[in-house]
């Protein structure tokens, strides 16, 4: 029995400004691909689907457009998670049903149970949408709900497990011992945000969503079953440069043995990060060819201790793909920063500039820093006249 797992689609994403949707669109129809050349038996959305609980009408489009070709190939079931508006995931969720599609937004209690019959046997699927421990209590009706964690072990214990077949656990959280990146919304608002993996114990997989890096929640001697983040199908960010984006096959035997196979899903454009003083960064560039120069989206980090005129004009002629760009002068090229504590309360104020300047102005001829002394001395004096005219 064969299950692509997939998660973090956000919808509607943009990125320094970049509209990513085309960018997603592309990545999406090599999911469906992957789904078509593996004969998958049923296809696992573990939430975010939109990049905002109020998307975007083309992103919307899109989502109904890659459920369509996707439905087609084996069910789906799809999750809402804490980036979506759960009314708008289980909106005609009874008419879809009919045609192959398991949505789950508003549950907020016990999982909701799906049974989907495969060639080579059923699986049931627990689907638990992303809540907030507030709405778990209110929906349980039980006091003393404050964690995640609380929520979670709450609802699990509520989950109707199949005896005689595999059960699946589809859910959107953030699992101890798991890697988050910077484009994560965070979920601790309302609750500590981490979930006990002890919970995932009673079933053979359990395919995740929410953290956008591919890899296996790590296991303990108490419990061997399966949990894993697929990771989101695009970079959202430059935290996530290194990582390999694509879907989880996952495979499971009559016994509720599992194997999993990450593949990749090819990105429509990749992500760089440069870094360097400008001089360098601009003679490198130009020994590129234009096309590569246009290949990925581009950060720069600037090296250079003094601002650069018009840095980012600049870099956007090179790279047009630039979406960010920072200073990141290092102390070692900077000064250490040597003033102490006893010396900034006693210190008179010109004294404390030129010790700054010692520190911070190595790029600075003797001449330039007697300058720029003499200038700060005139400012002191005129601010301090100001002062006592007052």
């Amino acid at each position: 029995m064969k299950i692509l797992h997939t998660a973090d689609w956000h919808l509607g994403r943009t990125l320094a400004g970049r509209d990513l949707l085309d960018d997603q669109r592309q990545t999406l129809d090599h999911l469906i691909e992957i789904a078509r050349a593996n004969s998958v038996d049923a296809i696992v959305i573990a939430g975010d689907v939109y990049d905002r609980a109020q998307p975007a009408e083309d992103a919307v489009i899109l989502f109904g457009d890659v459920l369509e070709k996707l439905r087609k190939i084996a069910p789906v079931i799809c999750i809402a998670g804490n980036h979506d508006s759960a009314g708008r995931i289980s909106y005609l969720s009874g008419l879809l049903t009919e045609r192959g599609v398991y949505m789950a937004g508003v549950e907020f209690g016990a999982p909701k149970p799906i049974d989907i019959e495969c060639a080579n046997g059923n699986i049931r699927f627990h689907l638990m949408p992303y809540a907030t421990p507030e709405e778990v209590r209110s929906a349980l009706e039980v006091d003393g709900i404050r964690t995640h964690d609380e929520a979670t072990g709450m609802r699990l214990a509520l989950a109707d497990i199949a005896a005689d077949i595999p059960n699946v656990l589809v859910a959107h959280l953030f699992a101890q011992g798991c890697h988050p990146s910077d484009s994560e919304r965070d979920i601790s608002v309302g609750g500590i945000a981490t979930i006990d993996t002890s919970v995932f114990g009673k079933f053979a997989y359990t395919a995740l969503g929410h953290l956008h890096e591919p890899h296996n929640v790590p296991t303990t001697s108490e419990v061997k079953s399966v949990a894993r983040y697929s990771g989101s199908i695009c970079r959202y960010s430059f935290s996530e440069e290194k990582h390999k984006k694509g879907v989880t096959l996952v495979t499971i035997d009559a016994e509720s043995h599992v194997t999993t196979e990450h593949i990749d899903l090819p990105q429509a454009i990749g992500m760089r990060t440069i870094r360097g003083e400008f001089a360098h960064i601009e003679a490198s560039a130009n020994l590129e060819t234009p096309e590569t120069r246009e290949a990925a989206l581009v950060r720069v980090e600037l090296t250079d201790v003094t601002l650069i005129h018009d840095a980012h004009s600049k870099l956007r002629r090179l790279y047009p793909n630039l979406v960010e760009m920072a200073y990141v002068t290092s102390t070692s090229r900077a000064g250490a920063g040597s003033v102490s504590e006893a010396r900034v309360r006693d210190g008179k104020p010109i004294e404390l500039f030129h010790d700054f300047l010692n520190d911070r102005g190595a790029h600075l001829s003797d001449i330039d820093k007697v300058a720029v002394i003499a200038l700060a001395g005139e400012c002191m004096a005129l601010a301090d006249g100001r002062d006592a005219a007052q």
